[in-house]
């Protein structure tokens, strides 16, 4: 018996709304991870120039963060909660690895067209040939536990 951890599908919005509604997430994904990046390095380093414990950076403290953005962002409204917060789960981690001392600092993300987003479990269906979720639309599915989303090329999709 075989057990996949991942699966990764190509998703192809078969229409212009739905590539920008994408494209839209991934972006979001990007400014959520840079605004609450820069607040976290923002209080790691007032806590070691202080000589303080660095603050706790977890994903359930991220999330809280995540949250306070909404509220006060009202264009993340518009978009899928879950893939845009799942991505401080990756920025959770990578604070935790920093911690151990097994990597640097979590960096900030660029623009630079390579835009990613993960639909976590549980936020969307495959039906078929489709993927559906909420806030997204349908999406024509070409391959799971997540549907992990980059852009490949910088060409437009159809």
């Amino acid at each position: 018996m075989h057990t996949y951890r991942n699966i990764t599908y190509r998703l192809v919005p078969g229409t212009a709304v739905r590539a920008r509604k994408l494209a839209s997430t991934a972006g979001a994904c990007r400014y959520v991870w840079n605004t609450v990046l820069a607040d976290q390095q923002g209080l790691y380093l007032s806590a070691r120039a202080a000589g303080a414990e660095p603050p706790s950076v977890s994903f359930f403290t991220l999330g809280q963060a995540y949250t306070q953005l909404r509220r006060v962002t009202p264009w993340l409204l518009d978009l899928p909660f879950a893939p845009i917060r799942y991505t401080l789960k990756y920025q959770a981690e990578a604070w935790q690895r920093f911690f151990r001392g097994q990597g640097g600092r979590p960096r900030f993300k660029a623009r630079r067209g390579d835009d990613r987003v993960t639909f976590p479990a549980g936020s969307f269906r495959i039906e078929g040939t489709w993927c559906a979720s909420r806030g997204s639309g349908r999406c024509g599915c070409v391959a799971g536990a997540a549907i992990r989303i980059r852009t490949a090329c910088r060409s437009r999709w159809p």
